[in-house]
Formats: C-alpha cells, structure tokens, sequence
C-alpha cells in the first residue's frame, strides 16, 4: 500500500470499495486536502456569532427594559358629559423611542374593595417617548374608585413580551346620583345583577340628615385691616369635623336692622373644625350688636348664636374731630371727592404648601380682573389659635402674575392637623381716603 503526501498540510486516505461477493478490493487512491489556516478562523466567527446571539437572547428573556422600566405621568380631568373623564398621559425612558400599549380601567366600587374584572377603554396603539396620548374614560360610576392602566410591549423587541402597570391608582370620580343617566348606562358595561333584586327598583341614595352646627364665638378687638386696626370675629364649629358648612356674619346699631358684613350679603362656605376669622372692615365705625348664622350639611334652616356685648368697631369721626378741634368744619367737606366706582368683589387665585417646616406658595389676580386700576395688594396672615398669629405682610398684586410667599413653622405649629391662612384683598386710589377691603 502507497501513501503520498502531497503537501504538509494535505492528507490522502484510501479509498476501499465493497463488491458483492468478491470481499474488500483495494482501489483508487483519493486525495482530501483540509486548508487548516481558513478552517480554524472560521470555527472562531461561527462560535463569536453563536455566543453573542445566545446573550442577546438571555438579554430579552430578562425583560425587554432590561432593570429601567418606563416612568408614566397621567392627568385625568372630568368633562361635562356623565360618567366621562379625559385621561392625558405620556411615557419616558432613557433609550426606547415608541411603545405600543393599550388602556384599561378597574373599577373597585365605593369601598375599594369590589375588584372587577378590566375594562378596554382603547386598543393597541404606538405613542413616541415623551408624546401625550388621549383617552376618553367612559361608563365611569359616580363616587366609584378606579385604577387606570396600561398593556404595553417594545416595537423592536426580540421577544413580544407586553407588561401590566397601574398609571393611576384609586382614583375618585368626582360625581353624584344626578349625574347617573341613561346615557350613562349605555355607556357602562353592564354588571349581572342579583337573582333576588332582579326586578327591584333602584333604591335613592338618601341624604344625610341635618345637623345643627354647634358655634363658639369670639371677639378680638384690635390687629387688622391694616392701619384702620378694627376688630375680629372668631367663629368655630364643635361638630363640623369633616363636613362643610355655611356661615353669616350680621351687625346692628341700637335701633337699626341687622346686616351682613359682607358688600355681597352672601354667606361664605367652610369646612371642618378649623376656626374662621372675619375682620370687620367694610362697616362705619360705632358700637354694634353682632350675630352669626350657620347652616350644616343639608340644613334648610341656619342657626342663629348672638354676641351678648356690644362692640366697638373704630371710632366714630364726629367724635373725635370734636374732641381735638371744637366745632370747625371738616376738611373733606369743603371739597368733596368726586364718587369712584370700587369693585366689590375682588377674586384671588392662591396655592400653598407644606414641605418639611415651610409654607411656600403663591397668589394671583385674574388677568381681566377691573382690581387692577386700583393697586391692590394682599394682607396675609397665618393663624394658630390660642398661640399666635404670624404676618405675612401686603403683597402687591398685578392681574395675570404669581406673587410668591413663603413662612416658616415651629414645632408647636406642625403639631396642627391644618394650617390656616387668611387673606384679605385692600385696593387704593388717589380719590379714596384710605384702604378698602374687597
């Protein structure tokens, strides 16, 4: 047997062939040249792509964001149609351009614990990273408790993997048994009902009953309304906690009618336990009998709760140009000022905060409000009853521009379960003979 290398890096095998019946027979001799120098560096690239498709693989089997999840920003606003609310959401991440997501809703009833099944509020879509996307949640419940969330999955994933997120959890929908219509009904997926209240009307939802507030009143008598230092009323209601509540403030003279405080005559609105201050600056100076009025939640009828002593709201002018001057006529009756038409009401706008032992916020007049020709500022006051009082001081006000305020609280304040700020709107002119509270 002959063996012939032709090259170093060429071997040659013999080729044997089988005949029937005639045994093995030797036969030509066949030549199979293996190139080592290509052979070994194409081995090397096939494991190198092997390898790096294995790891991105292993990669998107852990999750198509790797540890950096998407971060969702959403902002649900009620519309005028019932059981409407119109979602505004949008995503962020650090390296993915699009998602494709659906929305649903969860509707956990009025206790939070009916946990229902989800409901589609729209299919699969693409929104880009930072874009906002539109929803309109329909068939909400009044009163009802919702979580919003979303289907969502990468476009160029390797793995179509969708992932579940709550957007926004235990959201309240602001509305009452008026709003219920049979739009509404449409609207909503219907629930299956009981067997045994399957052909029983609904029931109303009762009010609840009246409740009389139970006033304590009390007078300081000098500190505000700036430099004209008149008097205030302290109202507080022993048995409002949690619940609103309308209240009036009159005022009389010895013979005269009683009449409300307030240029508008309207009765204000408050809520809770937390004390109400009302200075008395827009009635003439003198002495004055005082009443309150208060209606609780439901009541038709208020609640009347009279001061048993007179006050003494600044001093009356006559007296006290008599005292210094004798009878000499008063300077601003030589040459009365011409009448100037001063708003009644002037609608302030204001926001505030608690971080840590500092209030921070703003106020702001509206931009078409007709306060403005008139240069009004802003007195605010932080009230602690029974410890202190903390002026803030006047702030100027311009119609359409945040003034900012800021104050810091002691331990004693933090102690509070509220914090109370008042404010009061004065407006000048060169025609008035002083401030005047709106």
């Amino acid at each position: 047997m002959r063996t012939t290398i032709r090259k170093p890096e060429a071997y040659v095998f013999n080729d044997y062939s089988a005949t029937a019946g005639r045994g093995l027979r030797f036969g030509q001799q066949k030549h199979i040249a293996i190139d080592m120098k290509k052979y070994i560096p194409s081995t090397l690239l096939l494991a190198c792509l092997l390898l790096i498709s294995g790891s991105i693989y292993a990669q998107s089997l852990s999750g198509i964001f790797e540890k950096e999840e998407p971060q969702f920003f959403a902002r649900l606003t009620p519309t005028q149609v019932p059981g409407e609310v119109q979602l505004v959401f949008h995503f962020t991440h650090s390296k993915i351009r699009e998602l494709e997501l659906s929305v649903w809703i969860q509707d956990l009833g009025a206790n939070l614990q009916d946990s229902e099944e989800k409901m589609l509020m729209r299919g699969l879509h693409t929104i880009g990273n930072r874009h906002r996307d539109t929803v309109l949640l329909t068939g909400l419940s009044p009163r009802h408790f919702y979580n919003i969330g979303v289907d969502y999955q990468q476009p160029s994933a390797l793995v179509r993997k969708f992932e579940g997120k709550v957007i926004r959890e235990h959201y309240r929908y602001p509305g009452s048994t008026a709003e219920t219509t049979p739009q509404l009904a449409e609207k909503s997926v219907p629930a299956a009902p009981a067997p045994q209240a399957y052909n029983q009307p609904p029931q109303p939802q009762q009010a609840p009953p009246c409740e009389d507030p139970s006033l304590n009143i009390q007078v300081d008598p000098v500190g505000y309304c700036g430099a004209l230092n008149r008097p205030a009323v302290i109202i507080l209601c022993n048995n409002c906690q949690g619940v609103p509540w309308d209240f009036s403030v009159e005022v009389r003279t010895e013979d005269g009618k009683w009449q409300s405080t307030r240029v508008d005559g309207r009765p204000q609105a408050a809520l809770g336990v937390s004390p109400r201050t009302e200075p008395l600056c827009m009635i003439n100076p003198g002495e004055y009998y005082l009443r309150v009025l208060a209606w609780g939640e439901n009541c038709s009828m208020p609640v009347i709760s009279t001061l048993g002593t007179k006050i003494q709201v600044g001093e009356a002018a006559e007296d006290r140009f008599t005292q210094r001057s004798g009878n000499l006529p008063s300077p601003y009756r030589q040459q009365p000022a011409a009448a100037v038409r001063v708003p009644e009401v002037c609608g302030a706008t204001a926001i505030a905060t608690l971080t840590g032992k500092t209030i921070r916020g703003s106020v702001m007049l509206p931009p078409d409000t007709e306060c403005s020709q008139f240069n009004p500022y802003i007195n605010l006051t932080y009230v602690h009853p029974g410890y202190r009082d903390i002026n803030i001081g006047d702030i100027p006000l311009y119609g359409g521009i945040e003034k900012p305020f800021e104050l810091d609280l002691d331990e004693q304040d933090l102690t509070r379960g509220i914090h109370t700020l008042k404010a009061t709107v004065f407006l000048q002119h060169p025609d008035l003979t002083r401030p005047l509270a709106a």
